[in-house]
């Protein structure tokens, strides 16, 4: 009888224990989680920024080049002018 007693005894504490261990992983695994979480928003947050960054340089870019091309065409007539300036008076 007293070893059934001492088994139950023993069985019920090893329970409590396995309980208190597994409460306690859980805690530290959502406090690891959070952790995670929090620098995986900071990330994010901070390769956000890069990416708005990037497209206004993208499209600064692209408005710049749509001026040069105007400013060539420009700059090809104004050529074009001065060439017939000058066969004119040599004419």
């Amino acid at each position: 009888m007293e070893t059934i007693i001492s088994s139950s005894i023993s069985a019920a504490v090893a329970i409590i224990v396995c309980l208190i261990n597994s409460h306690m992983q859980a805690k530290k695994m959502d406090a690891d989680r959070a952790r995670s979480d929090a620098m995986i928003e900071f990330q994010i947050s901070a390769l956000t920024e890069q990416v708005k960054k990037h497209n206004s340089v993208v499209e600064r870019m692209t408005i710049q080049e749509i001026k040069e091309a105007e400013t060539r065409k420009d700059v090809d007539v104004l050529f074009d002018r001065v060439r017939e300036i000058e066969k004119g008076a040599k004419g």
